[in-house]
């Protein structure tokens, strides 16, 4: 059998989810294991398919999660995206994925949004991909993930970009008071104590809490 044909069989068994066929496709002949196909790799097929079970094998016989290939041009993350299958999204970020934004075309958020997947989009999100990105092109002109939804007409996906970016304004704004207010009072310290000489940061155990501990060494007017 050619390589044609057994990578005809090897989408076929994909998409119709036979894992045990995929493998014994591939067991059979190593060679067409990195085979990048008109529709990416063999990962970009199952990932678009949303064959979870093929995509974990794949992975472990080590195919690469971040290969560009497939309709968007992007990893497997994005065909998963832009489909709508939440759990190949969900796995393949766990697994190291890239969250790619050189492109909106390979952009995972972008293809949740412009095939209407607010749970994805949600995911992501709180994954953390950048939002703010903007691109311009031949029919576009510094537009970001919320203006693009906008322009999809994705309400429910426009109302969470909306919440994320003022939270992170809120965050940003609480965190300049805060670093403020720790100057001040460090300052007032060090008026009274003497100068820092050294600083140990810590993360409170059972917690992400930040704590920062700043030494001052005693001297005969400050001890």
């Amino acid at each position: 059998m050619d390589k044609i044909q057994i990578s005809k069989e090897i989408r076929s068994a994909i998409k119709s989810g036979n894992l045990e066929k995929v493998v014994e496709l591939i067991d059979s002949n190593v060679e067409v294991l990195n085979m990048i196909t008109p529709f990416g790799t063999w990962l970009h097929v199952a990932a678009s398919r949303g064959k979870l079970d093929i995509v974990k094998k794949l992975i472990e016989l080590g195919l690469n999660i971040n290969t560009l290939g497939g309709s968007y041009e992007g990893g497997a993350l994005n065909e998963a995206a832009s489909e709508g299958h939440i759990n190949v999204v969900k796995y393949l970020l766990a697994c190291g994925a890239d969250l790619d934004i050189s492109d909106p075309i390979r952009n995972p958020l972008f293809g949740a949004i412009s095939n209407g997947y607010p749970d994805i989009a949600k995911f992501l999100i709180e994954s953390g991909i950048d939002i703010n990105v903007k691109y311009s092109g031949e029919s576009v002109k510094d537009m970001d993930a919320l203006a693009f939804a906008r322009e999809q007409g994705q309400v429910e996906i426009v109302k969470l970009l909306e919440n994320q970016k003022e939270l992170t304004a809120t965050i940003t704004e609480v965190n300049g008071k805060n670093q403020d207010y720790h100057d001040e009072i460090l300052e007032h310290v060090t008026k009274y104590f003497g100068t820092i000489q050294n600083t140990i940061s810590e993360i409170v155990p059972g917690s992400r809490v930040s704590v920062n501990i700043h030494i001052i060494p005693p001297s005969m007017n400050n001890d």
